[in-house]
């Protein structure tokens, strides 16, 4: 018994020592922003940063593995969405997104995520990779969460089912 356990470790150390990413061995780990206030599993650690989009400050996180990309952004608005309300926001972030994303066969329906009023988005990219993902506004931030795929790789319902929002 006691060979079994070591030989596990060992196997756990040479992974380690070689860098293999969590992905490699099936290893999904939670990923908690308590900034962004929310929590999501991903097969490593995101790359984190800040840009400006139009006239939003957004905060994205970014894993990128060898077959898919996982991209997650956020950015404060006018709580509630203003006098324009939820819908208008969430059309107003799929145009732009999709808009900077250069999609093809965009398709955009009304979903439920998380359970907040979304926007479920998919299109494909010039280069052939898929991208689905959700736009969703909760407690004046907006949110985008989305996988972009090499064809071929099956969706990532992992990701997706793992988003909470904390408050």
């Amino acid at each position: 018994m006691r060979v079994r356990g070591h030989r596990a470790i060992l196997f756990f150390a040479l992974i380690a020592a070689l860098g293999v990413s969590a992905e490699a061995v099936g290893g999904w780990q939670p990923y908690v922003s308590a900034a962004g206030r929310f929590t999501i599993s991903m097969p490593g650690v995101p790359d984190v940063g800040d840009k400006v989009r139009g006239r939003q400050q957004i905060t994205w996180y970014l894993l990128r593995t060898r077959d898919c990309n996982y991209m997650l952004e956020h950015t404060d608005i006018q709580s509630g969405g203003g006098a324009y309300g939820v819908p208008f926001v969430l059309d107003r972030f799929v145009e732009g997104f999709t808009r900077e994303e250069q999609a093809i066969d965009l398709v955009v329906r009304d979903a439920t995520f998380a359970g907040c009023q979304a926007r479920a988005v998919e299109f494909r990219k010039d280069d052939g990779r898929q991208v689905q993902g959700y736009i969703l506004c909760s407690n004046g931030r907006v949110y985008l969460v989305f996988t972009f795929r090499d064809p071929g790789v099956p969706e990532q319902r992992a990701y997706f089912d793992s988003f909470r929002l904390l408050q």
